[in-house]
């Protein structure tokens, strides 16, 4: 099954597909119906780039799924594209076709921020629960001894190097409190969880972000023609209550 995501910048119509390849995918960036940039990889984060479009940032999931976003960094900016794609600042989000499995997952993240959150820091945490759950149950298990055999080493006769006089230094003799090692045990497993929510929250703001300054990128509709997006009226009408000349038009009560 074929992705797609779409966006209208700068009026040049950009269309990412990304299709399955064995077991990476195929990504390919076109610029008004002309291919620009196109690579097969089992990466998780793609960068598509273009002399003149600029630079595709694309991430993919760790397993399945669609893709998780893909951003747009035209040329011009103040760091170069492939660059600002890479470390992922800036840049215009494509939309996903409407009915995708990436639209709604776009749809829902945006309507239920709070438990995205939620469900990062889960996975997160049975990331961490899943290794030690099975170093547990491998305890629980004596596994057979293998009986390797007893090589006899060579002892190679070693020179007799001299000592080096090295100066003794007065450190100080100290602990660290309980109540540290304790943060510190813990913070081993409580750190992936944290990294996980803050990431899931400044996405959320990302999007609320990106999606306030939209302004003039506007996704492809489904028959495929650009929206007007600029506030003027088609050539040849006026605007709804004017009459020719400026004047008001109030219905038919005309003196």
């Amino acid at each position: 099954m074929t992705e797609r995501w779409t966006l209208i910048h700068d009026g040049h119509e950009h269309v990412v597909e990304i299709a399955d390849a064995g077991l990476g995918k195929r990504l390919t960036w076109s610029v008004d119906g002309e291919e620009v940039a196109s690579r097969r990889t089992g990466d998780q984060r793609v960068v598509l780039e273009d002399d003149r479009a600029g630079a595709v940032g694309v991430r993919l999931p760790a397993l399945t799924g669609p893709a998780r976003r893909v951003t747009l960094h035209p040329a011009g900016g103040e760091l170069p594209p492939a660059a600002a794609a890479r470390a992922g600042l800036g840049g215009i989000d494509l939309d996903p076709e409407p009915g995708s499995a990436a639209a709604a997952r776009d749809a829902w993240i945006r309507a239920h921020p709070r438990w995205h959150v939620v469900r990062r820091a889960a996975a997160a945490a049975v990331g961490i629960a899943v290794p030690l759950l099975a170093v547990w149950l491998l305890s629980r298990f004596a596994l057979p001894r293998i009986p390797w055999p007893d090589w006899s080493l060579p002892d190679p006769p070693l020179p007799d190097l001299p000592d080096i006089p090295w100066p003794e230094v007065p450190w100080p003799d100290w602990d660290l409190p309980a109540w540290v090692h304790a943060v510190i045990d813990a913070a081993r497993f409580a750190g992936p969880v944290v990294i996980a929510v803050v990431l899931a929250v400044a996405e959320i703001r990302r999007r609320r972000r990106h999606d306030a300054r939209r302004g003039g990128s506007v996704r492809i509709p489904e028959d495929g023609l650009q929206p007007p997006h600029d506030g003027l009226q088609p050539e040849g009408e006026l605007p709804v209550g004017k009459a020719p000349g400026g004047a008001g038009h109030r219905g038919g009560d005309q003196r």
